[in-house]
């Protein structure tokens, strides 16, 4: 996909009189790419459709060999959960926070973490357990890129990615963050051609069967589905198989003396199965699970009943 450019460029330049840019030439492919996924032919009467299951990584969360879209509020904890996940896959773990992960053969992942430095992916990672006692990745992890030495979605840096995948085949790329990785390119994230970067990044890597994790930031206020939890253009989301939101279950920030509450709601939504909700927090330890998120919701309504019961009412439920 990448020396499409090069061919415009040497056919312009020889049979038109305009000169075009760069940036003008990538625009007609993007243009282009957009006419041609139109809609394909109908299935015709008495026409068989295949139907299987979902090839899951981590069970009704994540799912092997497609994009999965992360959106949450800043500083909310989505690189830790991520790397611990690649953690628990490296480690050979049957589940993670209560659900499965299909792991497979020996998982091979790379970090594009251009949105943190070093030193703080070198936490994440020691938290993972991704890390030797003197602080060497393990070999399961093919290249860190950090904020000191970053990887952008130019043509460029999805070669580089799309190299990783041609050596390690069904590799799990996580980027961090997706605004990180295309700010450079001038792209406005109200406009449609702000998805543009990953379908590229989509179809030069697509032989190889990478799981992509991308991490974006969720536009204030959230939404009040995952899909619409992402900032910007609904071009990002709609480009993805798999959304998976994180919000604070409780937001304390206007009251500085109501206890601080450190649990996540983590959200769901795919082409693939039914949304998913789920409360987890994020420990000195790792990450725990609280359960559903209904489960919780029913829990807590059943306490704030509790906490309005008179003192007899109070004896009365003790006994």
């Amino acid at each position: 996909s990448q020396d499409r450019l090069t061919h415009l460029r040497a056919f312009s330049d020889t049979n038109t009189v305009h000169r075009f840019q760069e940036a003008e030439l990538k625009r007609m492919v993007w243009d282009a790419r957009r006419a041609l996924s139109g809609p394909a032919g109908p299935i015709e009467q008495g026409g068989q459709l295949h139907i299987s299951e979902a090839p899951w990584l981590w069970d009704g969360v994540f799912i092997r060999g497609v994009t999965n879209l992360i959106t949450a509020p800043p500083k909310l904890g989505k690189s830790r959960l991520l790397t611990s996940l690649f953690g628990a896959l490296a480690n050979g773990r049957e589940d993670f926070l209560g659900r499965k992960l299909h792991r497979g053969e020996q998982p091979k992942f790379l970090i594009v973490g251009s949105d943190q430095p070093e030193r703080d992916w070198a936490k994440c990672l020691k938290l993972a357990g991704l890390l030797t006692p003197d602080n060497r990745m393990w070999d399961c992890i093919t290249a860190l890129f950090h904020k000191g030495a970053p990887l952008h979605l130019d043509d460029e840096g999805i070669d580089t990615i799309a190299g990783y995948c041609r050596k390690h085949p069904d590799l799990i790329v996580g980027i961090d963050s997706y605004h990180a990785c295309t700010a450079q390119l001038g792209l406005q994230e109200k406009d449609a051609s702000f998805a543009d970067p990953l379908l590229d990044l989509q179809e030069a890597t697509a032989g190889y069967h990478p799981t992509i994790a991308l991490i974006h930031h969720s536009k204030k206020g959230g939404g009040t589905r995952a899909s619409e939890a992402s900032r910007g253009s609904n071009a990002l989301p709609g480009a993805v198989s798999q959304t998976i939101t994180l919000n604070w279950c409780q937001d304390n920030a206007g009251n500085p003396l109501a206890p601080r509450d450190n649990r996540v709601k983590l959200s769901t939504e795919g082409r693939e199965d039914m949304p998913l909700d789920m409360v987890i927090e994020q420990t000195d330890a790792g990450w725990i699970c609280h359960g559903s998120g209904e489960e919780v919701a029913q829990a807590q309504a059943i306490q704030d009943v509790i906490n309005k019961l008179e003192d007899r009412q109070h004896q009365a439920l003790r006994d």
